[in-house]
């Protein structure tokens, strides 16, 4: 360990690089390009880990993969973005810079504690096995989580930024992001939490049976996860980072209480614990930026009720199915309740939301014979073409 550490640091200056290209790339709602650079970086850095690793060099070889993909990514976002470092410091930008981002690193150290909570509250009351049958379920929720609302509220960000002085484009975009966000978490959430056993028994084996009630109790707290990502983008997109980091103190707090509180009753009542707070949290970010983002409270609602419907209609379909195929091979039964319940949702949504439905294809098939990137949002153009001025402190 002692030598990995001085390998693994030679990549810390290529990620300090890469973030602020990729920053000004993200602003310019470039999202194919910060694709294609992804896709290059992490090929490279796979192919040395896989040379290094069939020379027999062992550990060295993640560290190889480490360091080549950020070095690569690095190299790759300065070449894209075609702007060169310089030494020239603004005063205003600087200010810009750290009054904004010490809200977002507190906002940012907020969540990753709150992330530690219930593993360390599980460790101290339940002890290892129990640790790791919590971890196997947090984690496969929290790539959902991140692969969903995360990438989305990323996406929202920039382009919010781009309509703040546009009132009604800026609160269309909000309401357009929580739509779009909410079709696709709450299937997905409660697509997981109904396959939950049957994903358990195709991905581990008999020992991690007890992953899967936690994991179908944390992936319904994925639902108001997705639309904090997005209401947080557009608080931040204001310039008001400051109001996240208020309200992301409130739900570390109740997060604590509630794992402390419930860790002694077993990994299913901390997994119950993490959905409650974690749906009262919703209720917390909405009551805090409903000042600056009027009209959130409905949105929300709106963004909401459609989907919840449609999932309900799924999971009746998929739990069917589950019944008629009992016995089977975990394999079977996840395709099965997989397809079933998408088809199902799909034709919910389009019979309550016709019209919805009509405008989000036919905003697809647009951007697709225009051949728009799909990271794009019409009214972007400025955004793309001379990016808006930071958000002030």
């Amino acid at each position: 360990m002692s030598h990995i550490l001085p390998l693994l640091a030679i990549g810390l200056p290529f990620v300090g690089i890469g973030a602020a290209y990729q920053g000004l790339l993200q602003r310019e709602l470039r999202f194919g390009t910060l694709a294609l650079r992804s896709v290059l970086a992490q090929g490279a850095g796979f192919g040395c880990a896989l040379a290094l690793a069939r020379a027999g060099h062992g550990a060295p070889s993640l560290v190889g993969y480490f360091v080549v993909a950020r070095a690569v990514d690095a190299a790759l976002l300065l070449a894209l973005s075609r702007r060169w470092p310089g030494f020239g410091v603004s005063r205003a930008a600087l200010a810009d810079i750290v009054g904004f981002g010490r809200h977002r690193v507190g906002n940012q150290l907020a969540g990753f504690v709150v992330m530690q909570i219930d593993r360390l509250s599980v460790g101290f009351f339940l002890g290892v096995l129990a640790v790791g049958l919590y971890s196997v379920a947090e984690r496969i929720t929290g790539a959902l989580v991140n692969g969903l609302g995360g990438v989305i509220g990323w996406v929202g960000f920039p382009v919010s930024s781009a309509r703040q002085d546009d009132a009604a484009g800026f609160r269309q975009a909000i309401g357009d992001f929580l739509v779009a966000v909410n079709l696709l978490a709450v299937p997905v959430f409660v697509g997981l939490a109904v396959t939950s056993a049957d994903l358990v028994r195709l991905l581990f084996d008999a020992r991690w049976s007890g992953a899967a009630l936690p994991l179908a109790v944390l992936a319904l707290a994925g639902i108001p996860h997705a639309t904090n990502y997005i209401l947080t983008a557009g608080i931040n997109a204001r310039g008001r980072p400051d109001i996240a980091v208020r309200y992301s103190l409130i739900i570390l707090a109740a997060r604590l209480a509630a794992s402390l509180a419930a860790a002694q009753w077993g990994v299913v009542a901390v997994a119950a614990a993490n959905l409650a707070v974690t749906a009262l949290s919703a209720l917390v970010v909405v009551g805090h930026v409903a000042g600056v983002l009027p009209g959130t409270g409905r949105q929300v609602r709106r963004s909401l009720a459609v989907p919840v419907i449609a999932a309900g209609v799924m999971a009746a379909v998929a739990w069917a199915v589950g019944v008629a195929l009992e016995g089977q091979v975990p394999l079977m039964v996840v395709a099965a309740k997989a397809m079933a319940g998408a088809v199902n949702y799909a034709a919910a949504v389009a019979l309550l939301a016709p019209a919805a439905t009509r405008r989000l294809l036919r905003g697809v098939v647009t951007r697709a014979s225009a051949g728009r990137p799909a990271g794009r949002c019409r009214g972007s153009r400025t955004a793309t073409a001379s990016p808006p001025a930071p958000p002030a402190a």
